[in-house]
């Protein structure tokens, strides 16, 4: 066994979500701090699984080809993205992307010319993309929820939405 066993990151990370309680009870400029919460997270959360996917297509790429190439990471640092992404809230690197839950370690981890360990590494990363995919979407659901519920305010009383704009002294001044 590795010395960082498969991450476990529901549990780790389960104090930093956001708790999907009861949005109707939130005041409204509560609601957008917790849309912008999750949102700050769900970037977070889809930095790190983009690097751990780069690890994972790195240790394939050596796997098939004996070494890393550099074609192999060529083709891994320009694969396009999906169609279907959010590239609305995508950053290339969040605000104080600190590692989460450990995935530092797994990222540095190093296993040489060790086969079993490369195997090893190959199943951490697959369970860590896994784990930070479902996180993901557990987010995108509270994110839509918060969305919802801005909407569903805003269609019953439009005026609400003008309390989003900056007041006439935070307005940045004219061009």
């Amino acid at each position: 066994m590795s010395p960082d066993p498969v991450l476990s990151l529901h549990p780790a990370l389960a104090g930093a979500e956001p708790p999907n309680d009861d949005l109707t009870l939130l005041e409204l400029d509560q609601l957008r701090e917790r849309r912008k919460a999750l949102t700050e997270r769900e970037a977070q959360v889809s930095y790190w699984r983009r690097i751990i996917q780069a690890r994972l297509d790195l240790i394939r790429d050596s796997s098939i080809h004996g070494a890393a190439t550099a074609e192999g990471l060529e083709r891994v640092l320009t694969q396009q993205l999906g169609a279907n992404q959010r590239l609305g809230i995508l950053s290339v690197q969040p605000r104080g992307a600190a590692p989460l839950a450990g995935l530092d370690r797994l990222w540095n981890r190093t296993v040489g010319d060790d086969q079993a360990a490369g195997t090893e590494l190959e199943a951490d990363l697959l369970a860590a993309e896994r784990e930070l995919s479902s996180l993901r979407s557990r987010l995108f659901g509270q994110i839509d929820a918060a969305t919802a519920e801005m909407i569903r305010r805003y269609r019953e009383n439009p005026r609400l939405a003008f309390t989003a704009l900056p007041s006439r002294e935070n307005r940045p001044a004219p061009l």
